[in-house]
C-alpha cells in the first residue's frame, strides 16, 4: 500500500489530500519538520580515470545505504525523531539520478540535528540498526579484468562514506558525500624481458592465484563485516587452505593500463615473509613467485600492483607499486622453472 507524506498546514493538507488516492496511507508530519534528506552528489575519495572498480563516478541506477543518527559522529546511536512519520531512518536506499540521489521514501528531517553515514553497495537484507554491515571477498573473482561496473559478481567494491555531521531541516543537503574503499586490491602487470633471455611464448595468462603457504593464515576469504562510521573491517580468521584466483585468459604481456589488468580484492591485513605465494599459469605452465612482506600489510584502499617479468626461463617480481585506489608498489619477481 502507497503512503503519501503531507504537511499539517491548510493549503498544503488539502492538495495533499487531492493527491493522493483513497485507499492510500497518509502519514502526518508537523508543519516546518517534513524536509527530505537529499543527497545531491556521491564520490570517490581516490582520483582516477580507468573503468569498472577504478571509476571515480558512480553509474547511474546505482544504490547506496543511507543511516542518520543523533549522537556525536561515530556512536551510531541515538533514534532519529521519526515517531509522526514511521519512516525509516537506517539502511534507507537512495538511488543515482540524473541530477540527484534520490529515494522512494527519503529520509524526513526535523529541527534535531543528526549524523549522516552511508555504504555501498545497498543490500535490503542488512539489518537496519547497528553499526556494522557484512562484506565478503571471494575465492574465486572471475577474470578480474574489469568490465566497465564496479560491482561485479565475484568482485564488490564495498565502501563506506565519511559521516556527515548537523544535519537537519535547516540544512538538508549532502554534497558530495564521499566514499572511500574498504578493501585493498592486487594488481598484476607482466613485461618481457629483452635480450637472449627474451620470453619466446604469447604470454596468455590463465590463472593467478594468491595463496597461503607454510602454515600462513594472512590470505582470508568468506564473511566479515564493515563498519559504517569508520570503515572498519573485520575479517574471517583466516584458513591455511584458503586461496583467491583469477581466470584472464588472455595474452597480459605488456599491458598497464587498470581496465586492462588483472586485479583482486583482499582482506587488509598482514601477510607475514615466506607466508603466501602467487601462482601463475603463463602458456600452459605455472610458476610460483613468493608474496614480498609488506612492513605495513595490505591497507584498505589501496591497491598492490605486483610487476612480473617473463624471462626464457623466470617469472620475476620486478616491483610492487601502490596506486590510486591509493596506488603502491606490492613486489616485483620472475617467473621460472614452472612448476
Amino acid at each position: 500500500m502507497k503512503k503519501c507524506l503531507i504537511l499539517m498546514a491548510g493549503v498544503a493538507l488539502m492538495s495533499a489530500f487531492t493527491a493522493c488516492s483513497n485507499d492510500d496511507d497518509v502519514i502526518a508530519v508537523a508543519e516546518g519538520e517534513g524536509t527530505p534528506l537529499v543527497v545531491e552528489s556521491v564520490g570517490l575519495d581516490q582520483a582516477s580515470t580507468k573503468a569498472g572498480i577504478f571509476a571515480t563516478n558512480f553509474s547511474n541506477g546505482e544504490k547506496i545505504g543511507v543511516f542518520i543518527y543523533t549522537e556525536a559522529k561515530g556512536t551510531l546511536s541515538g533514534a532519529y525523531n521519526q515517531t509522526s512519520t514511521g519512516i525509516a531512518t537506517t539502511n534507507v536506499p537512495y538511488t543515482q539520478g540524473a541530477s540527484s540521489w534520490t529515494a522512494t521514501k527519503p529520509i524526513i528531517l526535523s529541527s534535531k540535528m543528526g549524523v549522516v553515514y552511508a555504504y555501498y553497495p545497498y543490500n535490503a537484507d542488512y539489518a537496519l540498526t547497528g553499526s556494522d554491515v557484512p562484506v565478503t571477498v571471494a575465492p574465486t573473482q572471475g577474470t578480474g579484468i574489469s568490465a566497465g561496473t564496479k560491482d561485479a559478481d565475484e568482485q564488490k567494491d564495498y565502501m563506506y562514506a565519511d559521516p556527515v555531521e548537523n544535519k537537519s531541516n535547516k540544512a538538508p543537503t549532502i554534497a558530495p558525500l564521499t566514499m572511500k574503499h574498504a578493501l585493498a586490491m592486487l594488481s598484476f602487470k607482466f613485461v618481457q624481458s629483452e635480450g637472449t633471455d627474451k620470453y619466446p611464448g604469447a604470454g596468455n595468462v590463465s590463472l593467478i592465484k594468491l595463496a597461503n603457504i607454510s602454515g600462513g593464515t594472512g590470505v582470508k576469504t568468506g564473511s566479515g563485516s564493515m563498519n559504517i562510521a569508520t570503515g572498519a573491517v573485520t575479517a574471517p580468521a583466516g584458513a591455511t587452505a584458503n586461496t583467491i584466483s583469477v581466470t584472464p585468459n588472455v595474452a597480459l604481456m605488456g599491458k598497464s593500463e587498470n581496465k586492462d589488468i588483472p586485479h583482486m580484492l583482499v582482506y587488509p591485513g598482514a601477510v607475514a615473509a615466506g607466508k603466501a605465494q602467487i601462482s601463475v599459469t603463463v602458456d600452459g605452465n605455472t610458476y610460483n613467485v613468493a608474496v614480498p612482506e609488506l612492513a605495513s600489510g595490505w591497507e584498505q584502499g589501496k591497491n598492490y600492483l605486483y610487476t612480473l617479468t617473463l624471462k626464457g626461463t623466470a617469472l620475476t617480481i620486478t616491483n610492487v607499486a601502490i596506486t590510486p585506489w591509493d596506488e603502491q608498489t606490492g613486489g616485483t619477481g620472475n617467473l621460472q622453472n614452472p612448476v
